[in-house]
């Protein structure tokens, strides 16, 4: 079987054009089978949420969101800051390919 050749990009919402942010919605929207509304899943997020997107021949085919926190703690012991996963979607076409891994790393 051939290796999948899949990119895996990170950027804050507020940073994604309209089309994308419909396209991460609507893989979302199936993935958690969520009728259509005319409200997009990714506006129920603040514009600082961390979007980790798999991109296949320049297409999202799988998405995670996440959001930074911070944490008063000695370095030596702990991490200061973390991502906190909370929603993991991944297109139907490409589901079983592993692409969860990638998003989530």
């Amino acid at each position: 079987m051939d290796q999948l050749e899949v990119t895996y990009l990170t950027s804050p919402l507020g940073d994604l054009t309209q089309p994308l942010k419909q396209r991460i919605s609507d893989i979302c929207r199936h993935a958690f089978k969520q009728s259509e509304t005319e409200v997009l899943y990714v506006d129920n997020f603040p514009p600082d949420t961390q979007v980790s997107l798999a991109v296949i021949h320049n297409e999202v085919k799988g998405v995670a969101f996440g959001i930074i926190q911070h944490y008063d703690c000695d370095t030596e012991w702990g991490i200061p800051e973390m991502i906190h996963l909370h929603s993991i979607s991944v297109d139907k076409e490409a589901s079983g390919q592993g692409l969860c891994k990638g998003l989530v790393k």
